[in-house]
């Protein structure tokens, strides 16, 4: 799991993109609560950690990026 900071050195690592913007999202609650209920093998496992508070220890990043 990695912050904004991560993310911005990797994308600026790329040529032939702008970032447009790069954010944390602020429907991270809701977010999350929509994929453990998704019926993917993945989010099943991550419903446990879920109810139990990891989400004030994770969030989505929105990144927007234009092709040059």
């Amino acid at each position: 799991m990695h912050d904004i900071d991560y993310w911005t050195n990797i994308i600026k690592q790329t040529d032939g993109i702008d970032i447009i913007s790069i954010k944390e999202t602020e429907s991270n609650i809701e977010i999350w609560n929509d994929w453990i209920n998704c019926d993917k093998e993945y989010a099943k496992s991550d419903k446990e950690a879920i109810e139990a508070g990891a989400c004030k220890h994770l969030n989505f990043i929105s990144v927007v990026l234009r092709r040059k």
